[in-house]
């Protein structure tokens, strides 16, 4: 608002003025008009990529980038200007220094006056979509946490019919909520989050998915067992419940404690992540999906070859 205000003080006058004017004070007009227009600018919530008019630049190593503010300058506009011409011409002076400042005048005058509908309604939208991406990331993480929850006080060896559809269901929603963490997940690392170069160099980005892997993997005992002993279930003439066995309810037991400590350490990782803690611009992502792929193809394979190789008491 102070910018605006000045602006609206300053730039009638200058427009006003078409007094041949020195290419000293033109020099100084034409930064007058050029700072308010890059205070503006990078005062308006944009995203990357996404601004009509600016183009966001890496910030130099002058006193200016020290402040904080980005600077965002369209080049056409300003680099190129009636103030590099000025800059160029020296004292030139005369008519042509005196249409030089009234247009950087006007150009800066206009950007400041002009409303930006279409750049409101970009940002309104990219920010709604961002939330609900967010919303169902940290949803089903939590999701996840309450069905493994119920999960570990439900199994034991001798299951009433009660128990044994409560675990169906609670691991029906472990999977689905599993789903749309990943898909969530996927979203913020390329669209809503930090931008994917960002994430790509982060080992502790890896470390994560990592996580996320073998919680995955490691599940899929549990849930082998309970699907069969659910199919039991309904094959079953006599009415009789599928009983686990000691063994078999207890190795459940610790595959879900572990899943838990996996997605208990998920949050953590994250808060490390976004706050660059382990970033290396030079650590290969490759490195970081083979940290993921190992342990998720390899607890795979050993805990499905488990699954079928232990014998619940209705399979014996």
């Amino acid at each position: 608002l102070h910018s605006m205000a000045t602006s609206i003080t300053i730039m009638p006058r200058v427009l006003i003025d078409r007094r041949p004017v020195s290419a000293h004070s033109h020099s100084g007009a034409c930064k007058v008009g050029a700072l308010m227009f890059k205070t503006h600018v990078s005062s308006l919530p944009f995203k990357r990529g996404r601004f009509p008019l600016a183009t966001p630049v890496r910030a130099s190593s002058s006193s200016s980038s020290s402040s904080g503010i980005s600077q965002i300058t369209p080049p056409s506009l300003i680099s190129e200007g009636p103030c590099a011409h000025a800059s160029a011409g020296g004292g030139g002076g005369g008519a042509t220094t005196g249409t030089g400042t009234a247009m950087s005048a006007a150009i800066a005058l206009a950007l400041l006056a002009t409303p930006q509908p279409a750049l409101a309604e970009t940002v309104a939208v990219g920010g709604v979509a961002s939330a609900f991406a967010a919303y169902g990331h940290y949803a089903s993480l939590f999701t996840i946490a309450g069905a493994l929850a119920v999960e570990r006080v439900t199994v034991t060896a001798k299951p009433t019919k009660e128990q044994l559809d409560r675990l169906v269901a609670a691991d029906s929603i472990y999977g689905i909520a599993g789903v749309i963490l990943l898909g969530t997940g996927y979203m913020r690392a390329k669209y809503y989050g930090k931008g994917w170069e960002f994430y790509a160099h982060s080992p502790v980005f890896w470390v994560k998915l990592a996580l996320f892997a073998v919680a995955g993997a490691s599940s899929l005992l549990v849930t082998t067992k309970v699907v069969q002993a659910a199919i039991a279930d309904n094959k079953s003439e006599d009415g009789d419940v599928p009983e686990f066995g000691d063994a078999l309810a207890q190795r459940m037991i610790k595959v879900i404690n572990a899943e838990l400590l996996a997605f208990g350490a998920i949050p953590l990782t994250a808060s490390l992540m976004a706050r660059g803690i382990g970033y290396n611009q030079d650590f290969p992502w490759q490195a970081g999906a083979a940290l993921v792929a190992l342990p998720a193809v390899g607890l795979s394979a050993k805990y499905l070859k488990e699954a079928f190789d232990t014998k619940g008491e209705w399979e014996k």
